[in-house]
């Protein structure tokens, strides 16, 4: 059991790795697009991540990177040198208007 639990954790991690990220796929970019309805994520053309904003657990950011938690252990990552000064604003805002923080 102590020996089976390791390697059957990294078997599946990497079975969900190439199921994402295909060995004949070259193409491996990410969008992220967000309005004031919902924020959709789709990778390269393979797989597409709809979520509304009553859905986000939490938001956090730094001058790095903004997070945007769809529950307490997953996250949405939107590096900060990907946005102009004006989309990091206007993230703000939707934030600002649409996240409710919860309890825990």
């Amino acid at each position: 059991m102590s020996i089976g639990m390791p390697i059957s954790r990294f078997i599946s991690v990497r079975k969900s790795f190439n199921r994402l990220f295909p060995p004949d796929q070259k193409d491996r970019t990410s969008t992220i697009d967000l309005n004031d309805e919902r924020i959709v994520r789709e990778l390269s053309g393979t797989s597409e991540f709809k979520v509304f904003w009553s859905a986000i657990y939490d938001f956090a950011e730094d001058v790095h990177v903004s997070l945007l938690y769809t529950n307490k252990d997953c996250f949405l990552i939107i590096p900060a040198r990907s946005m102009s000064p004006a989309q990091r604003t206007e993230l703000n805002d939707l934030v600002a208007r649409h996240i409710v923080k919860r309890k825990p």
